[in-house]
């Protein structure tokens, strides 16, 4: 139960398949038990998708991510990405 990259994992089947509230809340988990820039990129992003009009507060939470994981190119794509949408 707490492993990280398990609750990671998971995260990511269920958003493949469209559970986003839920996939957000295993990305928050993986992120508790261990904080990477990776789980907290894919948060950032889960974030924005489940509500679009929180795209600043996940440009930040995706900043905060590159910062922690500087090699995370998931976070930086998704940091352009939502940089380009707030113009």
């Amino acid at each position: 139960l707490l492993d990280a990259q398990a609750q990671f994992d998971e995260g990511r089947r269920r958003l493949a398949a469209g559970s986003l509230k839920s996939a957000l809340e295993h990305f928050q988990y993986a992120f508790d038990i261990e904080p990477k820039g990776r789980f907290l990129a894919w948060l950032g992003w889960t974030t924005y998708q489940l509500e679009p009009n929180a795209a600043q507060r996940a440009l930040e939470t995706l900043r905060r991510a590159c910062e922690l994981e500087p090699g995370c190119e998931e976070a930086h794509v998704w940091r352009g990405d939502l940089a380009m949408v707030l113009g």
